[in-house]
């Protein structure tokens, strides 16, 4: 998919600062902070989560108790969830819209949940770019 104009965003906006509101008015660039952490989370493992209840999850039983690490490093390169998974495709985000601050499990750079990371640090990022 041909974004060539999208990628003509994030020069023009450094050519102009301070002529950019907010990350709303560079969509190109918000996709690629979303993609660069994708493939590179702040912390490739969750912090350790107990399982509430026994549940099976892709085949597996975890009891109630258990200690669960979650792996987004690998979750961000899995080939079943995304397409071209070690590819940097900036464009895949402007194709679909991928929550990453926890609600969308494919991608969770924050993690998820009550030990999810300051999200407004998040927010914050395209904008001081």
């Amino acid at each position: 998919m041909g974004h060539g104009g999208d990628r003509e965003e994030p020069r023009t906006a450094a050519e102009n600062p301070g002529r950019t509101g907010s990350s709303h008015s560079l969509p190109y660039l918000e996709c690629v902070v979303k993609e660069s952490l994708r493939l590179h989370p702040p912390t490739p493992l969750m912090l350790p989560h107990k399982a509430s209840a026994g549940v099976k999850i892709a085949g597996y039983d975890i009891p109630r108790g258990a200690t669960v690490i979650v792996n987004i490093w690998a979750i961000a390169r899995d080939p079943k969830t995304w397409e071209q998974p070690t590819e940097f495709r900036p464009d895949r985000f402007l194709e679909e819209d991928i929550d990453v601050t926890g609600h969308d499990f494919r991608v969770l750079p924050f993690g998820a949940g009550r030990r999810t990371l300051p999200l407004h640090l998040y927010r914050r990022v395209p904008a001081e770019m």
